[in-house]
């Protein structure tokens, strides 16, 4: 049943397996509750940031960051996601054992956010970008 709503993959042995185009679906299968942060303003999300920094602060230096500040950290992120590509057709996948891989390895060797990004499909990754360039100019220095 390739394309069926949620499903990670389409396509069968014999064809060349791509990320299914509605598998970004899977990403939606909860609805959102008026106190899920999928409701949240931006300022909403950044005001419970700012609340609870002082403790990701103190966990990023217990890390072994301790000249660093996890805000900047918080930023890089951000870009990085910001950064990921969206391709023009769902990206081909190959199995290499049981968990699905990019067969481009350009996309493999993303970073695991990208990959998620790139997962989560087009339209979802489009909503998320959005949201993270309201969060990015609340939380980055100007």
């Amino acid at each position: 049943m390739a394309g069926e709503a949620g499903r990670l993959v389409a396509g069968d042995r014999r064809q060349r397996r791509r990320a299914a185009p509605r598998a970004g679906q899977r990403a939606a299968l909860l609805p959102p509750t008026s106190g899920s942060p999928r409701r949240w303003t931006a300022a909403q999300l950044v005001a419970v940031y700012r609340h609870f920094y002082p403790l990701f602060q103190q966990a990023y230096v217990e890390l072994g960051y301790p000249q660093g500040y996890f805000n900047d950290r918080l930023v890089a992120a951000i870009d990085d996601l910001l950064a990921t590509p969206e391709p023009a057709e769902p990206p081909r996948l190959v199995q290499q054992k049981v968990i699905y891989q990019f067969a481009d390895s350009d996309l493999e060797g993303r970073s695991a956010g990208q990959k998620i990004m790139l997962r989560i499909g087009t339209e979802n990754a489009r909503t998320v970008k959005a949201k993270l360039r309201e969060i990015r100019k609340l939380v980055a220095k100007p």
